[in-house]
């Protein structure tokens, strides 16, 4: 088996090498620099019915590699290959810790199981559909949300072995997923949350202030838990959101929040709001100067005690505990989440009259289209408002008046 320029012919064994031809296969052979700690690879093709077949591919195939379009590792894993793509984001830090996280349980729980071990380069729609049926054969509890979850994980991570030449299609394009309508919201009516706020188990809560802004603002846990008196200004009754504490795990970070829309967003306040945000702000003085040179001082609008800052999810414990606690004529008061408070923000403002464009950018969604398919449920009798008062623009007689 001589190996001329990467180009080499392997013989049967049965092969008659007396002869000056044979019709046994030819290969090429592709050696790769080793990377730094590394060792050097090798790849090889075989199947060339002539040694000018093999090394044209074996031309094509380097200058591929070269240019960076094709990884010539053909043998990688889908578990190898998701587990390099999660790595590389991480070390870019182009997501966030919470993503990374999620796409881990993806790969972990869902694909690793079922597709793990199948080479990236055979990978079919075929193998996607097996997949998700087992998935829902085997967890009745998996919801269609979920299924599209482990499938958008997958899409990006797809396309990007497109767009890198590792592989050919993306065959996450042509897979039919189960129906999924987003499930509606319902936050409390206005009379549950007063009964919430003003409750004399919540009425004395240190942390009745957040529950307040949550509602009246419309910020979401992570925001409040980072927001800054430095971001506050009370005199012009206004805040902005720069910053949220996310949490994975027991490790919180500070990142920029959720979308780019909800970045440096300025949030108006009512005076009510600004009158019980005045009244913290005194008590969380009084509390500096009780802790003295202990007191750790972030500069949070929210802390402890003694200044440090509270969980995400600590906030949103502890409504659940308090929600519990509080009855409306003896009738246990409806559950709702931590970030119902944030919908009810929204409810509020649309039952106002308040164009769907403001409460988006309020809330700092991403896009209307994000409000509207998450609220417009809600609108009920603001459409039949609308309606009449365009009408009523209209003096009567006039074309198109009745």
């Amino acid at each position: 088996m001589a190996k001329t320029s990467g180009v080499y012919q392997r013989h049967r064994k049965t092969c008659d090498r007396t002869k000056t031809r044979c019709d046994c296969p030819w290969s090429y052979l592709i050696e790769t620099p080793a990377a730094a700690g590394g060792k050097r690879r090798q790849f090889t093709k075989s199947g060339f019915a002539s040694k000018t077949e093999a090394k044209r591919a074996r031309e094509e195939a380097l200058v591929e590699h070269r240019a960076g379009r094709v990884d010539v590792d053909r043998k990688i894993t889908v578990t190898d290959y998701l587990n390099r793509w999660i790595d590389g984001k991480e070390a870019a830090g182009s997501v966030r810790p919470s993503t990374v996280r999620g796409y881990r349980d993806v790969i972990g729980k869902f694909v690793a199981p079922h597709i793990g071990n199948v080479r990236l380069v055979d990978m079919t729609p075929g193998h996607l559909d097996r997949m998700y049926s087992a998935i829902r054969r085997e967890r009745p509890d998996v919801t269609p949300s979920t299924i599209r979850r482990i499938h958008a994980t997958l899409r990006s991570a797809f396309r990007s072995a497109v767009k890198r030449g590792e592989m050919k299609h993306d065959v996450t394009a042509h897979v039919e997923l189960p129906a999924h309508r987003r499930p509606r919201v319902t936050p409390w009516e206005p009379a549950e949350y007063a009964a919430f706020i003003g409750s004399d188990v919540v009425r004395s809560h240190r942390l009745r202030p957040v529950f307040i802004l949550a509602a009246m603002g419309g910020l979401r846990r992570g925001e409040l838990a980072a927001l800054q008196w430095d971001d506050v200004d009370l005199d012009r009754a206004v805040l902005v959101v720069r910053r949220q504490a996310t949490q994975v795990g027991d490790t919180i970070s500070i990142t920029a929040p959720k979308t780019a829309a909800g970045t440096d967003r300025v949030v108006d306040l009512d005076q009510q709001t600004v009158s019980v945000l005045r009244e913290h702000r005194a008590a969380q003085a009084r509390e500096r100067l009780k802790f003295g040179p202990a007191y750790e001082d972030n500069g949070l609008v929210f802390a402890r005690e003694d200044g440090a800052m509270y969980r995400p999810d600590h906030l949103a414990k502890t409504f659940t505990r308090l929600i519990a606690r509080v009855s409306v004529d003896g009738e246990p008061l409806r559950r709702v989440r931590f970030h119902d408070l944030r919908h009810l923000q929204a409810s509020l403002m649309l039952a106002a009259g308040v164009p769907m464009a403001v409460v988006s950018k309020r809330l700092g969604h991403s896009n209307v289209a994000v409000t509207s398919d998450t609220y417009s449920h809600l609108l009920g009798g603001v459409g039949a408002s609308a309606a009449e008062a365009a009408a009523a623009l209209i003096p009567t007689g006039s074309e198109g008046r009745p």
